[in-house]
């Protein structure tokens, strides 16, 4: 009687083992890619209707935002892919931008303890107070829906050349964004998320803005340091 022997078995059980291997880090490790989007820096035009005033002073202010502002981070995950989005950096461009457009010169500050040379008029902190994003992929029919909500507390505060509190700013600004796509892949569900924290970035700058330059306080010192350059 003659007898085979199948050398296909030992492969087939590694080939399963390491299936089984794969799913199993695949649990552990939750997500298998991250999607890290750019941020739009530029200022949507409601953004800087919102602003109010565009009136470029004759003025200088040293502007320091802290760390925990400018390296923020939003982030949400969607099956087996992690959505980050680097808000805080988009944030401080977009402040800055807007602080230009009131001031004729804005020093950025790495360091509170930074002298610049010569002194500004003044110098702006910025610090986050809270932060926070959600956002839901629904698959329909024919299209996939995406829904995207951010929110940012940001308070900013500026003193004067001898440490005299001239204005005190807080924002708590909401975004929101929506998108369709018959074929949604990762990259565009991640630019589509994004517009939910452009919203609520712009939200902020402009509420920052609107703030500071309607405050009465804030018009008084403004025209004393004009006035000041004039003589």
């Amino acid at each position: 009687m003659a007898t085979t022997t199948n050398h296909a078995w030992p492969y087939r059980v590694t080939r399963l083992s390491g299936l089984i291997a794969t799913l199993l880090l695949l649990m552990l490790t939750g997500c298998t890619s991250v999607q890290t989007p750019h941020l739009s820096t530029s200022l949507g035009l409601p953004a800087i209707e919102n602003m109010g005033e565009l009136y470029q002073r004759n003025a200088a202010i040293a502007v320091y935002i802290e760390p925990k502002v400018r390296d923020l981070k939003l982030s949400g995950e969607y099956k087996f892919t992690k959505y980050e989005f680097p808000a805080g950096h988009a944030f401080t461009v977009k402040l800055l931008k807007a602080l230009s457009y009131q001031f004729n010169r804005v020093v950025i500050l790495k360091s509170l303890q930074t002298k610049p040379d010569p002194p500004p008029d003044a110098v702006m902190t910025v610090t986050l107070q809270d932060a926070d994003m959600t956002f839901e992929i629904k698959p329909g029919f024919a299209t996939v829906t995406t829904s995207s909500f951010a929110r940012l507390v940001v308070r900013a505060e500026l003193r004067d050349a001898q440490g005299t509190i001239i204005w005190v700013g807080a924002a708590r600004s909401e975004g929101q964004g929506e998108g369709q796509s018959r074929m949604l892949t990762e990259e565009e569900a991640a630019r589509q998320i994004a517009l939910g924290v452009e919203s609520a970035i712009d939200n902020t700058v402009a509420d920052l803005i609107k703030q500071m330059t309607q405050s009465p306080n804030m018009r008084r010192y403004l025209h004393e340091w004009e006035q000041r350059r004039m003589t």
